[in-house]
């Protein structure tokens, strides 16, 4: 609803079509939508987002890109930080040493 409210165009792309994947449906359902919400959530009235999926012989990977205006380069070294101390302090936590 939100992306048809705004007047956002969709678009799936798919480039590794009947390619499977190991891992929690409902997990990996979620991932995705976050991607997709957040995108929308920045996407000006107008705008478009696009979603690919693909895979190879080892791994799959989703992308989506939209026409929203980003986070500037300060942005992304201080969300990868956050991201990153993140895990260690889970990694620390699963070995009981947080």
């Amino acid at each position: 609803p939100a992306a048809l409210n705004k007047g956002i165009r969709l678009q799936p792309v798919l480039e590794a079509a009947g390619a499977t994947v190991w891992g929690d449906p409902a997990r990996l359902q979620q991932v995705v939508w976050n991607l997709v919400a957040n995108a929308i959530a920045h996407t000006p009235t107008g705008g478009s987002v696009e979603l690919a999926l693909g895979a190879d012989e080892n791994s799959a990977w989703a992308r989506v890109d939209d026409t929203g205006v980003g986070i500037d380069e300060a942005g992304r070294e201080c969300l990868d930080g956050r991201r990153r101390s993140r895990i260690l302090r889970g990694r620390a936590a699963r070995r009981g040493t947080a």
